[in-house]
């Protein structure tokens, strides 16, 4: 008897425990800062993950001293697509400018990327947000044009409301959208009623 509930709870904690992780990587992305930089040292040469963030207030490494983003592994198809879409939308192409950035938002993995205007490399859903937050009202209203509808559809989707991680989709893919602010706000109330306040606040305040 006991074996069997394990074998019917085992599973449940395990997709329990991977929506935490979903959310927690989701809610990462969309306020992950700069990556700051440290020497890697003598370490092997496949340790490119990025450091752990230290809680200090010293400047910024200069570009000569800081040895550790010469080993990071950038993705420049990724920077040339932000690029793009940034001067897209200093050309008036606004429609343009936000399929190149929602590419980036669809894409499963994120990427580290430096632009010129950055110091040290940040992820490239990251600034995605980040140039979706900037918009202008009628420019936002055209990505709610253009990606809306299929936002309200995947939400609308069957036993969406009960899939965190399908919900987790839907947030990163079309947050600036109001089928994913309601996304964004169903996972709160969820991550709240399970007694997670720190999460749920997470979501709350986005």
């Amino acid at each position: 008897m006991a074996g069997s509930w394990w074998s019917v709870a085992a599973p449940r904690r395990m997709k329990w425990s991977s929506n935490l992780g979903g959310t927690l990587l989701l809610l990462s992305l969309m306020t992950l800062g700069q990556a700051y930089g440290h020497d890697p040292g003598r370490g092997p040469p496949s340790d490119t993950g990025p450091p752990l963030p230290e809680k200090t207030n010293a400047s910024l490494p200069s570009p000569a001293e800081d040895n550790w983003h010469h080993n990071l592994v950038r993705e420049r198809p990724v920077e040339v697509r932000l690029r793009t879409a940034r001067k897209e939308l200093q050309a008036g192409r606004v429609t343009e400018a936000l399929l190149l950035v929602q590419a980036i938002l669809d894409s499963g993995d994120d990427v580290f990327v430096r632009l010129e205007t950055q110091p040290v490399p940040s992820g490239a859903q990251h600034l995605a947000y980040q140039f979706l937050a900037s918009l202008s009202s009628e420019a936002q209203r055209t990505y709610e044009t253009l990606h809306g509808s299929e936002a309200r559809r995947l939400l609308a989707a069957p036993d969406s409301s009960r899939d965190l991680g399908h919900l987790t989709r839907v947030v990163r893919r079309f947050y600036h959208t109001a089928a994913g602010r309601e996304a964004t706000i169903r996972l709160a109330h969820h991550w709240f009623d399970h007694g997670n306040a720190e999460l749920a606040s997470a979501c709350w305040q986005r």
